[in-house]
């Protein structure tokens, strides 16, 4: 989700706030480290796991736009309404002094995105004229 991390960035430096900037609806799953950590250690130590392939989830499902909310809490920004994604492109001014002023590798937009952004706002025109259903 770069492009996530870059409105997180973007959006607070023009004194916007912080909106979905759209995508694929997908549902994700999520594992907690502490059931992940334990199923490791069982692999690593019991007899039972040799030779064995796991996938190990407990079943927590869920989907970017329905955590949007929460990542905007999390950074202290103010949630939006999804945008589209044309926005990334119109701050290369805004993205250019954020590399400058917190010394990062300087990379361009494009470098960064390629044309996943595009893809981005074709799905989110999809769903707003409900051609396919948003989560």
């Amino acid at each position: 989700m770069p492009s996530s991390a870059y409105s997180g960035t973007i959006c607070p430096a023009n004194g916007l706030p912080f909106a979905f900037p759209g995508g694929a609806v997908e549902v994700k799953q999520a594992t907690d480290v502490r059931l992940l950590g334990r199923a490791i250690r069982w692999a690593a130590s019991s007899a039972a796991a040799r030779d064995q392939h796991f996938n190990v989830t407990n079943g927590e499902v869920f989907t970017w736009r329905e955590l949007w909310p929460c990542a905007a809490a999390a950074l202290g920004l103010e949630e939006a309404p999804s945008e589209p994604a044309e926005f990334l492109p119109s701050c290369t001014d805004t993205w250019d002094q954020v590399v400058r002023d917190h010394a990062l590798r300087a990379l361009s937009l494009e470098q960064i995105f390629g044309t996943s952004h595009f893809a981005a706002d074709a799905l989110k025109v999809l769903q707003d004229r409900k051609i396919i259903p948003a989560v």
